[in-house]
């Protein structure tokens, strides 16, 4: 856990901030722009949204038409194989720097953006394995899959909280030092 803590500097959370961001402003939006062309109009993948049924499934991918879910599997298993990596280990490093000078066992909060990237991974094969067997899909295999999704944004914003509540944590020890 040493040498994690070590590695949990700024530096290393800029360089992962940055390539957050060109997953986040230029690669994701980049795919929604292809995805949205090749589609009967604009349309909300599932991995941003927090539920959703068979029939929402059934019309998205229906709009997205072939081309779309080709473009949607390839975003899925190519992009969005590296994007978890990158915001999880953002959010595992903040929180380890936030937490390294405490005394008790704070890093354990890092278990929250682990989780929320194994919940990503799993929602991600899940969406694959749908986008592939469509129009063969199951009311099960989507539930199984939103449960995910659910899971996945339960746990990043359990993450965003607390790196929050950390930074003003930290915040409030500067400032009562400075004092």
């Amino acid at each position: 856990m040493e040498k994690l803590k070590k590695l949990a500097n700024w530096k290393t959370i800029l360089i992962l901030f940055i390539l957050f961001l060109l997953f986040t402003l230029y690669l994701f939006p980049k795919y929604q722009k292809i995805i949205n062309d090749v589609s009967n109009g604009e349309v909300v993948i599932l991995d941003e949204l927090f539920d959703y049924s068979k029939n929402d499934v059934d019309k998205l991918f229906n709009a997205m038409g072939e081309k779309g879910r080709d473009v949607y599997i390839y975003m899925s298993s190519v992009i969005d194989s590296v994007y978890p990596i990158v915001y999880g280990l953002l959010a595992f490093f903040i929180i380890l720097n936030l937490t390294k000078n405490a005394d008790n066992k704070s890093y354990l909060l890092t278990i929250f953006p682990i989780m929320t990237v194994i919940f990503d991974y799993f929602e991600n094969f899940n969406i694959i394995r749908l986008l592939k067997k469509f129009p063969n899909i199951t009311e099960t295999q989507v539930e199984i899959t939103s449960m995910l999704t659910q899971g996945k944004w339960i746990f990043l914003y359990l993450t965003f909280v607390i790196i929050l509540i950390l930074f003003i944590s930290k915040l409030i020890i500067i400032l009562k030092k400075s004092k």
